[in-house]
Order: C-alpha cells, then structure tokens, then sequence
C-alpha cells in the first residue's frame, strides 16, 4: 500500500466513496451528498493548509482508501474510508 496526496481529479471517486449507503449510516448526516456541494467542500478542502488528505493505493496503484487529517490546533480529526468493495475484506501492505 501507498499513499499519494490527494488531488482535484480525486473528487469524482471521493463523491462516490462517501455517498455509499454504510458511509452515510455513519456519518453526520445521513443524507447523500450533493455533486455540487461535495465540489467546494472537496476544493476548499485541497486549499486549506490545516487539512491533509492522502488516497491509499493498492501495488497496482489503484485507490483502495483515502485518509483526511483536519488538524486543529495540536490535535487533528482523522476520517478513513476505504473503497466499498474491499470492506471487511481485510487488506494488508506488502
């Protein structure tokens, strides 16, 4: 497993991530997420400096997961999603 940072052409995948129905079971809200309101939450989120978000890749470089750290202040809020397909399928680096 890799991780690259993510980038705008990581949107469209993201959308569909976390718009999965086990996704929005878990989430805040539990109502799907709007193309367009997904567009500038995923870009102001790609400019903020206090937000990382990294995609996990497979040996194939295929995108297995993506892992976003909102750091406030000296503690950061962690949220991981791995692609639907490979849940509870346990996946292991190397």
């Amino acid at each position: 497993m890799k991780l690259r940072s993510a980038d705008i052409g990581d949107c469209q995948l993201l959308f569909e991530w976390a718009n999965d129905n086990e996704i929005r079971k878990m989430a805040l809200s539990n109502e799907p997420i709007e193309w367009e309101s997904h567009t500038n939450w995923f870009k102001n989120k790609l400019s903020d400096p206090n937000c990382i978000i990294y995609i996990a890749t497979n040996d194939q470089g295929q995108p297995i997961g993506q892992l976003r750290f909102d750091i406030i202040g000296v503690e950061a809020e962690i949220d991981v999603h791995t692609k639907p397909s490979l849940r509870s399928k346990g996946f292991r680096s190397g």
